[in-house]
């Protein structure tokens, strides 16, 4: 048997000034094998919607499609904020949409890569584009990655990773396998 961790039930479950973790709920609907869509939600126990979030995959052989549409309403969020400067009054709410399309996966010999995008419509700019290529030779594959993060006064930074996948052995670079998009 095995449980998942309580920080990927909500990331409200155990937040300063709480008494009650969320109700979290989760819907997955998988009709084909090649589709897929989850429903994600978490109920406030006093009242309202903290987050609420729909993905949906779809993929066609070595091509892929994913959007993620995800909402974090700030009026139902900490009670007693965590960083005391910072009001929640001045905390917009979170309207996320992400985007990724890919192509190959990590166990696929040749050519693979995948480009997403996370677009925040509150606030109306791209938060972070991501692009990966990779090519595997078999016995073993290289990995690079380029993300760009703009989050306003808060973050503004290009990182680029690298990896040396070896079969059977593990992974060596900052790119970790986790990380990947396909």
């Amino acid at each position: 048997m095995v449980f998942d961790p309580t920080i990927s039930l909500t990331g409200f479950a155990f937040a300063q000034g709480r008494r009650l973790s969320p109700v979290v709920s989760v819907l997955k609907f998988a009709p084909f094998s090649n589709y897929d869509t989850e429903l994600r939600a978490d109920f406030n126990p006093s009242g309202g919607v903290l987050n609420a979030g729909i993905t949906s995959h779809l993929r066609h052989g070595p091509v892929g499609l994913s959007f993620t549409d995800f909402f974090i309403n700030r009026t139902a969020a900490l009670s007693t904020p965590l960083v005391p400067v910072v009001s929640s009054a001045t905390i917009p709410s979170f309207h996320l949409l992400r985007t990724v399309a890919t192509y190959g996966n990590t166990n696929r010999k040749g050519f693979s890569g995948a480009v997403g995008l996370d677009f925040n419509f509150a606030q109306r700019i791209a938060h972070q584009v991501v692009s990966q290529v990779s090519y595997n030779f078999g016995c073993f594959a290289l990995d690079f990655e380029y993300r760009r993060f703009a989050l306003g006064d808060l973050r503004r930074e290009n990182q680029f990773r690298i990896a040396l996948s070896l079969a059977n052995v593990g992974s060596f670079g900052n790119l970790k396998p986790r990380e990947r998009l396909y």
